[in-house]
């Protein structure tokens, strides 16, 4: 097995310049940092993480820890996350917590215990064992979608007032009164961002959302095909309804589907985030797309700068970003 003591040979340079260079790369020059990253490929050398560690009180590894990957937003983003994270010579730990309080906290302490240099948290909900343990490290947390009632970090969202407004204000352009919506999980803060978002789109168009009409789809394709079921069998149906994801559009389309009602013909129906192939599906699905790629590198270069700089007060920060509203076939125009 190859050492630093191989690496720092064959670059012709010391080992404290092979650590320098591995640790704190800014410290040495453009040159010197090739020749150094040449050489450990050459020898064959990886660093051990855990003891950089221990040694550098931090790891060179930053921590995603999400409820739940399976989206196109959560996609996009952590490959964008990736790709930061190299060019700043850290690798990236991925947690998918199922939105189980146990695996937050499971997965939360575990990264704490490695001492990682910093951590994108996106939770929909936290136990008091969870916002302790935030509340007692000094290692960076960059929150992404939800907020955390009880903690403050810098904090990154879709401006969802924006959003569902977009969508909203299109539909009623469009003629739709009856409009259905179908929330994200009860108690999410993101879920009950949109939620509200929508009661006040509908209040600023002159229209009052009729309550009967807002289900919750839990987040999921199954949950939003229950709710979409329970919405088109009624006696008096929506002519349109949005959808608070991607993955619960799907579930919407397919009760629409079973049910034999043609779309948009007869229930026109639009949502937040496309799906995957959403542009050769037919109906295209009417949908506000988020700034994936922004939204990720403003969190790379919050949590590096807080990494950076630690020991050093910088006050927690807040960006919502704008999303563009994308035009497919799925909404008709009613009388």
């Amino acid at each position: 097995m190859s050492t630093i003591r191989d690496v720092a040979r064959i670059a012709g340079v010391s080992i404290s310049t092979v650590s320098l260079a591995l640790n704190q790369p800014d410290r040495v020059s453009k040159k010197t940092f090739r020749n150094v990253m040449e050489a450990t490929e050459r020898a064959g050398y990886t660093a051990n993480p855990i003891a950089q560690s221990l040694k550098y009180a931090r790891s060179p590894i930053v921590s995603m820890i999400l409820a739940d990957i399976r989206s196109v937003f959560w996609g996009g983003f952590v490959h964008r996350i990736e790709t930061e994270a190299y060019r700043s010579n850290f690798l990236v730990s991925l947690s998918n917590t199922t939105d189980v309080a146990g695996n937050v906290e499971a997965s939360l302490n575990h990264v704490i215990a490695q001492r990682v240099a910093g951590i994108i948290l996106s939770v929909p909900t936290a136990t008091s064992a969870t916002l302790k343990a935030l509340q007692g490290t000094n290692i960076p947390v960059v929150l992404i979608d939800h907020r955390l009632e009880g903690y403050d970090s810098d904090f990154i969202a879709l401006d969802n007032r924006l959003a569902i407004g977009m969508l909203t204000r299109h539909l009623v352009g469009q003629g739709h009164r009856r409009i259905g919506f179908v929330s994200g999980r009860h108690g999410h803060w993101s879920a009950s961002a949109r939620l509200d978002a929508f009661v006040e789109s509908m209040a600023n168009e002159g229209l009052e959302a009729d309550r009967r009409l807002i289900l919750d789809g839990n987040w999921n394709r199954t949950g939003a095909y229950k709710a979409a079921m329970r919405l088109l069998v009624g006696p008096d149906r929506p002519s349109a309804i949005i959808s608070a994801n991607e993955g619960m559009t799907i579930g919407v389309l397919q009760a629409c589907q079973e049910l034999g009602f043609s779309c948009p013909g007869d229930v026109s129906i639009c949502g937040v985030d496309g799906m995957p192939w959403g542009d050769v599906l037919q109906p295209s699905v009417t949908h506000v797309e988020q700034p994936v790629g922004k939204m990720a590198a403003q969190a790379s270069a919050w949590l590096h700068e807080r990494i950076e700089n630690r020991g050093t007060h910088i006050a927690p920060r807040e960006r919502l970003f704008a999303p563009r509203l994308v035009l497919g076939d799925s909404v008709a125009r009613v009388a």
